[in-house]
């Protein structure tokens, strides 16, 4: 009788350890999949903070480009109505003179900055902006991925018990948005 109790309490003991490991390891499994869907949604975060950051770079590369070269244009215009409309040498050579100031500045500018094409710098901070969409896109999908996973190993038993003793709620799928 000692030796069947001795067994019987051997197979209870190692029972409970089982049921305490399982535990362990569900709610280190869960605790494990809801951090790593939140840390995700972060990096959608980052992302979008990303993409308003470059927005205003967009806006005011192409502004001050665009803002110089119609004042450029602008001054080219005017200064070419009034060559055409300058009746004496001294009012050519005055005009001249403001024209090759205009040119002078286009030059420095140009020099400064080779690379001065309004449609280029816009095109390069475009590329930059179609970037971060698809990075948006992407982490956003790997977030809703990783929320889905979450989400239904809370539901599905026996997970569903760890979870339910320990707090574990659902997560919003779209992260915020």
């Amino acid at each position: 009788m000692k030796g069947l109790l001795a067994i019987i309490m051997i197979i209870v003991v190692i029972v409970v350890v089982v049921f305490l490991i399982w535990i362990a390891v569900a709610f280190n499994g869960l605790v494990t999949r809801r951090e790593t869907a939140l840390a995700q949604c972060v990096e959608v975060d980052n992302q979008y903070q990303r993409k308003f950051d470059l927005i205003p770079a967009l806006t005011g590369v192409v502004g001050n480009l665009t803002a110089f070269e119609r004042d450029t244009l602008t001054n080219i215009t005017r200064l070419r109505s009034e060559w055409n409309n300058a009746s004496t040498i001294e009012q050519k050579a005055n005009v001249s003179g403001q024209f090759d100031q205009v040119i002078t500045a286009v030059r420095v500018q140009v020099e400064n900055y080779p690379n001065l094409n309004s449609i280029w710098l816009a095109e390069g901070l475009m590329f930059e902006l179609t970037g971060t969409e698809n990075r948006i896109t992407y982490a956003r999908s790997q977030y809703i991925d990783l929320a889905r996973d979450y989400n239904i190993k809370i539901q599905l038993f026996p997970d569903s018990i760890v979870a339910g003793w320990f707090g574990f709620q659902r997560i919003d799928d779209r992260c915020g948005l």
